[in-house]
């Protein structure tokens, strides 16, 4: 195998991970339960779910390097809003990336009034309101989730081939 077969392969493979891989964002100690039951969810619908505290850690890597490599190749982002904890900072990650981000909340209560205003300045953002934490509400909640990212994906696709459409032709 030659070095630019490698990097095809790489490359093949970065696709299929982005894709696939969804960050779950959350109180990785306090409200773990909750974060685990999305993520066995997640697992069912052939997607790759990704828990930040699971991944092992790379020596030189900063835990900011960490959040922004796993957000940067994600296919959409759950971020639990149900009990307070850092998820604001991987929020604005999000936000800065402009990656499709899922806040569930329960009964439209938020951990924090500084996340009320995510999905009010950008349409990257979406807030879902859990009835309970039940398995059969959140199973229903991440149907609903992956509907909006696949139609949210569509508006950007749309938005990108209208700039592209509009650059002078070469």
């Amino acid at each position: 195998m030659t070095l630019s077969d490698d990097i095809l392969l790489f490359a093949k493979q970065t696709k299929k991970f982005r894709e696939s891989n969804v960050p779950i964002l959350g109180s990785y100690m306090e409200n773990r339960s909750l974060l685990d039951k999305v993520k066995a969810l997640v697992e069912t619908k052939h997607l790759i779910p990704i828990i930040i505290d699971t991944l092992e850690n790379i020596k030189h890597e900063t835990p900011r390097q960490k959040i922004y490599n796993v957000l940067s190749n994600a296919k959409f982002v759950i971020a639990d809003d149900t009990y307070p904890c850092g998820e604001m900072i991987e929020l604005e990650y999000c936000r800065n990336i402009g990656i499709n981000t899922a806040i569930i909340c329960e009964k439209n209560l938020r951990s924090s009034w500084l996340t009320w205003d995510f999905e009010i300045h950008s349409k990257d953002f979406k807030v879902f309101v859990l009835k309970s934490k039940k398995m059969s509400e959140l199973e229903k909640t991440l149907i609903k989730i992956i509907k909006w990212n696949e139609k949210r994906n569509k508006e950007k696709e749309k938005h990108l081939k209208k700039i592209h459409n509009s650059m002078p032709k070469q």
